[in-house]
């Protein structure tokens, strides 16, 4: 049991850090499926290939987690979400709504977020509430039936 002990604090330590970004930056839209999955397997590989020194297959290792991560990361950020939503329709008054779900295609990626950023603002001309929806991975912006 012993021997797992630092391989478990170092996935808890990158687990810790990538929740806080994930909730900081990106309000909860990374996908971490991959990364997490990974992290739960670096405890057993640390300690199988750490302690006989095979430093080249634990490197491998190290390298595809953080491909893992680096894929998961979102394209655009929050802040950049909304400035995107100002380039496209001007100066609005955005109020944040929480994040709602997408279809996310259908082919499964276990890098593409299944969540989306949602704005909810007055048009302009009319004064009529709209609610507008932001894709993390292209930066898409779409005008969206009202989100309850």
């Amino acid at each position: 049991m012993k021997k797992y002990i630092v391989g478990s604090i170092l996935s808890i330590t990158v687990f810790v850090i990538l929740m806080i970004v994930n909730q900081q930056v990106f309000n909860n839209v990374m996908p971490l499926t991959a990364p997490i999955a990974f992290l739960v397997s670096h405890v057993v590989v640390f300690a199988q290939l750490v302690p006989e020194k095979k430093w080249f297959r634990y490197l491998f290792f190290v390298l595809i987690l953080g491909a893992a991560i680096a894929l998961s990361v979102p394209e655009f950020t929050q802040q950049e979400a909304r400035q995107l939503v100002h380039a496209e329709y001007g100066e609005l008054a955005l109020t944040e709504l929480d994040i709602i779900p997408t279809t996310g295609g259908s082919e499964w990626n276990p890098f593409n977020p299944r969540w989306a950023y949602a704005f909810e603002a007055e048009a302009s001309e009319t004064g009529e509430p709209i609610t507008l929806m932001v894709i993390p991975d292209s930066g898409k912006v779409f005008e969206i039936m009202p989100y309850q």
